[in-house]
This record gives structure tokens, sequence and C-alpha cells, in this order.
């Protein structure tokens, strides 16, 4: 099965931004993801550790780059690594999904100032 997330017949990650180099595009991500994680967490606005406030986040740092941030996964992704090993992946998406709320108790409350308002 294809990987919806990917630009077909390349290993780069569909995004807003027209870029279809895997270089250039982990640059814009890192670049864009560190602005925005400063803009939101600079201000100390709460959010529950819950997975809606989670997925506020993600949408909030990477949604002017992927139109799927913020949303659960349909596969399982990985940032680097080219063979079967467990490096570079991403939690499970079948572990990402509303039953997932049990695993967030005890992390806390974090505090972040966002765009979308209170999740």
């Amino acid at each position: 099965m294809p990987d919806p997330y990917l630009i077909p017949g390349t290993v780069v990650l569909q995004n807003k931004l027209g870029i279809s180099d895997f270089d250039e595009l982990e640059q814009a991500v890192a670049d864009i993801g560190d602005a925005m994680a400063y803009r939101l967490f600079d201000k100390n606005t709460p959010v529950p550790a819950t997975l809606a406030g989670w997925r506020a986040v993600h949408k909030a740092m990477f949604g002017s780059v992927f139109e799927w941030a913020g949303d659960f996964r349909k596969v399982n992704i990985r940032k680097s690594g080219d063979d079967d090993s467990s490096d570079g992946f991403f939690a499970p998406y079948g572990r990402l999904s509303p039953s997932g709320v049990g695993r967030l108790v005890g992390l806390g409350r974090l505090r972040c100032n966002s765009p979308y308002g209170r999740p």
C-alpha cells in the first residue's frame, strides 16, 4: 500500500510549501517547528495533557506545512533509517487514538499560546 503522506514516487512528505526535496523540507520543518514552538510556549498558556491538547499543539506547530497536522495518522511513519530497524519511527499509529488518553495521565500540564484556541 502506498504511503498516503508521501509525494507519489518519493520519500518526501506531501506539504503545503511545494517542496519536493527531502533535505529542503526537513530544514523548513525544523525552522518552522522551532519558530512555532517558541510562539506557543512563550506565553505559558495552559494546554491540557490530553490527546486533544497534543493534537492542537501539533496542528499549531506544523499546520502551515502539512494538511494533516494534528490529525491521527493512518500508517506508521519514520523520520530516518533505510532498513527495517526501529530507528526513526514515531509512535505507532495504532496507539494514537482516543483510547490512548490513559497514556497521558501523569504528564502534567503544558503551557501554550495556541493560535487555534484552547484544545
